[in-house]
């Protein structure tokens, strides 16, 4: 597929995990990128003429950037060329069903998804990061079943790889890392911390910024063993989880977080650590548990958390069997070679419109 060319079209965050291991895949696959970055989503058809760009296969609109698709679509109609998006998300969702914007009947939420279902059915190709996020693109917004694939998110597995085992003494320390922002549910982890407080092996760090940052350092300022840590560099996070013994993924019980597979989850995974998370629809059929490395708890339950974390603080030989199980299921479900067949059968799918 020697020297075929993409056009990365829109003002999209290059580090973003979902980017930078699409774009990976693709170079590793034998295609260059060329990365347009219009001043203006709505005139970019006109910019890109003065850009001598040409030779284009394929059009691809990246994660968030809506707001890029029509002047792409335009531009890759009139070359002939396949579009191909990969939403992450749906507007529509995130304002009615996490924001809690608009009402579900409501004038403004109706508008948003005629608006959001015209943007996804002009791409030639849909790309959805889980099964449940293709079932909400069919069935909510009509998307045609044969013009959309799967393809998981995974972690980048230049970074997020293996190391030794996890090393057990009489401290075990639980990470959380994240934006903050209300998917998450990280107060329901500030509160299983204070319930588990009089534990004083047991040591929580929060990871990151975000809206609901300020709320779990009022809940928890009074307990030593709940510490804040800043952002870090995105090379650095593997090195940051495998000094944990257990992460923690995401709880809150809004619809979006049944749809979706977190980028903690699938990079905790890697790195051979075991994850506790709210219980989804998304992931693949999976025994929650040790065996599978990750344990699964009811939204919004921080009693169950708690319970899970007690579990493992009574037998922690667990903990070490369920990192490892974690990294099997990594690879059995995730790995960069799923991921790379999932991507060819993409390419394919391209290739025929």
């Amino acid at each position: 597929v020697m020297n075929k060319k993409i056009l990365w079209w829109g003002r999209s965050d290059l580090n973003y995990s979902r980017n930078s291991i699409c774009q990976n895949l693709l170079q590793d696959l034998g295609y260059e990128i060329i990365n347009f970055s219009p001043h203006f989503s709505s005139l970019a058809h006109i910019e890109i003429l003065f850009r001598g760009i040409k030779d284009i296969h394929l059009v691809w609109v990246p994660c968030f950037r809506h707001r890029d698709l029509i002047s792409a679509k335009k531009w890759a109609l009139s070359n002939s060329v396949p579009l191909i998006f990969d939403p992450f998300i749906s507007a529509w969702d995130k304002q009615v069903y996490e924001r809690n914007k608009y009402l579900p009947d409501s004038n403004g939420a109706l508008n948003l998804k005629h608006w959001e279902s015209k943007l996804f059915n002009s791409a030639d190709l849909l790309i959805a990061d889980t099964k449940m996020h293709m079932n909400m693109f069919i069935n909510e917004f009509q998307v045609n079943p044969n013009k959309i694939l799967v393809l998981n998110v995974g972690a980048d597995d230049r970074i997020f790889k293996p190391s030794l085992p996890i090393e057990l003494g009489s401290d075990i320390h639980i990470l959380f890392y994240g934006s903050f922002i209300s998917l998450h549910g990280a107060s329901i982890i500030a509160e299983a911390a204070i319930k588990l407080s009089n534990h004083k092996n047991l040591f929580w760090t929060f990871l990151g910024s975000g809206p609901e940052l300020n709320k779990i350092k009022k809940m928890t300022r009074s307990f030593p063993n709940i510490k804040f840590e800043n952002n870090i560099e995105y090379h650095k996070l593997s090195w940051r989880i495998k000094k944990a013994h257990i992460l923690l993924g995401i709880f809150s019980k809004s619809r979006k977080a049944n749809n979706v597979i977190p980028n903690k989850v699938y990079q905790s995974l890697a790195c051979g650590r075991l994850v506790i998370t709210r219980s989804s629809d998304a992931y693949p059929p999976l025994r929650g548990g040790v065996n599978s490395g990750i344990f699964f708890v009811p939204p919004e339950d921080s009693n169950a958390l708690k319970n899970t974390i007690l579990q493992l603080l009574k037998a922690p030989d667990k903990i070490v069997t369920a990192g490892k199980n974690a990294q099997k299921t990594y690879e059995n479900n995730f790995s960069a070679e799923k991921i790379k067949k999932q991507m060819l059968a993409v390419l394919k799918a391209a290739r025929q419109r």
